[in-house]
């Protein structure tokens, strides 16, 4: 005779089994992930200008002497894995890559799930290759995630917050949220909103709410207030675009358009009217999301003048490329179940065929990242040469001042400088002006130049390495 228990442990088994391979299967994506992120330390990358900061502030963290003075505009969430990884000393940069990478690599996972869910496999493949071609018209995602950006991880967050909301793990939804809006200022209201529909509903617990709601003004303000003594200082560093109210307005919604390929597009809209028709809320309200997200990036252009780039776009382009694939699955459906009574429904199926080679320049253009990547790692990577030519780092910071040549291709050097001569970012500069210091010039450039042909008695070269020349100038015993 087989007793109640018995029977509730054997009618419980089934599910026990189901949770175990789902969080085999969920191990088994992030070691996926992981893996190619750290096979990628192989190739010729630089680490993004923006992420070589958090790490010199995460070290500052560490040391508990934070100073955003000099670097990008502060936001919190990248600092706090910085601040792990630093402790890692010269393998601090690559651990903050793999970390980077895996994300970005699961914000592609998560944009196929979430279109795989409503749509199967076709709208998942489908919205999963597009990503790849946003969120601008150089195709810039692969870059981001190569680069160790931190949209992707955002993108990331974001989706799998959808995620945990769709499976009614509210309070992990509420947390990723968080994580999303300690990321990027656009995304503030978003949880404000989801945090007052999360108290109606009584769905999460009070307490975490209101951590949720405080933790991020505190470490927004409460962190660039200890780093630069302001409040509001990363905002005004971020106050960058320039011309009338009407061209920002005019640049932001052309970034705004461009985010996904225009093919994506017409397909996004089918996903749409498929949606409407189907009255599926969930797809709905996800990408009101989007439109949100978009104009909120938008308005900020305008009144802030904060800069409308591509990867601001991020969030709203890859739930676009969701919709985008439910619009393929949408129209592939449409011819399967009424060609006879209506042949007029294999339009839609039509029309995006057509489109697909319009699709190309996007996929092209991403040989100008394979051709520009190599160089600026050069660049980035002979620092440690040419600062060990010079005598080493303390003959190098000796004269207070260092400044480093920057240029599109050498854009990451002045942050990289600063993390390898431990000197807050503030210190390195982009020129010395009329101030005396040490200056980093590209080997063959006009500075080196002009430095190499200056009297002896104000300029001393210091060394020289593949790709920097090394001057002391106005700097005695240099």
């Amino acid at each position: 005779m087989i007793t109640a228990e018995a029977a509730e442990q054997r009618a419980a088994a089934p599910e026990a089994a189901a949770r175990r391979h789902r969080a085999a299967r969920t191990a088994g994506t992030v070691g996926a992930c992981m893996a190619l992120a750290a096979a990628m330390l192989l190739l010729p990358i630089a680490v993004t200008y923006d992420a070589w900061g958090w790490l010199v502030w995460g070290r500052q963290v560490v040391e508990g002497a934070l100073d955003t003075t000099g670097g990008p505009s502060w936001k919190p969430l990248p600092v706090v894995p910085a601040t792990v990884v630093s402790l890692a000393g010269d393998l601090a940069p690559a651990l903050w890559l793999v970390l980077a990478r895996t994300l970005g690599f699961l914000a592609v996972v998560a944009v196929y799930r979430l279109a795989a869910r409503w749509g199967g496999p076709l709208a998942g493949w489908t919205a999963a290759g597009l990503v790849l071609l946003t969120p601008d018209d150089e195709s810039g995602y692969l870059r981001l995630v190569a680069e160790g950006h931190i949209e992707p991880a955002t993108v990331a967050f974001a989706l799998w917050a959808v995620d945990r909301h769709l499976e009614g793990h509210r309070a992990q939804a509420l947390l990723l949220c968080a994580a999303v809006a300690l990321s990027r200022p656009e995304a503030w209201p978003f949880l404000a909103l989801y945090a007052l529909w999360l108290l109606a509903r009584r769905t999460a617990p009070r307490w975490l709410i209101g951590a949720a709601l405080l933790l991020v003004p505190v470490l927004w303000f409460g962190g660039d207030w200890w780093g630069s003594g302001d409040w509001w200082h990363g905002a005004d560093v971020a106050q960058v675009a320039t011309g009338t109210d009407a061209a920002r307005l005019e640049r932001a919604l052309d970034r705004a358009g461009e985010m996904v390929p225009w093919p994506a597009w017409a397909a996004t809209t089918w996903g749409v009217v498929a949606a409407v028709r189907a009255r599926a809320r969930p797809q709905l309200v996800v990408g009101a999301v989007a439109v949100g997200w978009t104009a909120v990036v938008v308005a900020m252009c305008v009144a802030l003048r904060y800069a409308a780039l591509g990867r601001f776009f991020l969030v709203p382009a890859a739930i676009a490329c969701v919709g985008a694939g439910l619009g393929v699955r949408a129209a592939v459906d449409a011819i399967g179940t009424r060609p006879r009574r209506a042949p007029w429904s294999a339009a839609p199926a039509v029309v995006l065929l057509a489109l697909v080679p319009f699709l190309w320049p996007r996929v092209q253009i991403l040989e100008l990242f394979t051709d520009e990547a190599p160089v600026r790692a050069r660049f980035e990577r002979d620092l440690d040469d040419a600062v060990a030519a010079a005598g080493g780092r303390d003959r190098v910071a000796a004269c207070g001042l260092v400044a480093v040549e920057n240029t599109d291709l050498a854009i990451t050097s002045r942050p990289a400088l600063a993390w390898k001569l431990d000197l807050p970012l503030s210190a390195v500069w982009s020129s010395l002006a009329d101030y005396r210091g040490v200056a980093f010039a590209q080997q063959g450039s006009a500075l080196d130049a002009a430095l190499a042909a200056a009297p002896d008695g104000d300029v001393a070269l210091l060394g020289r390495s593949d790709e920097w020349a090394v001057y002391a100038v106005a700097c005695p015993g240099g």
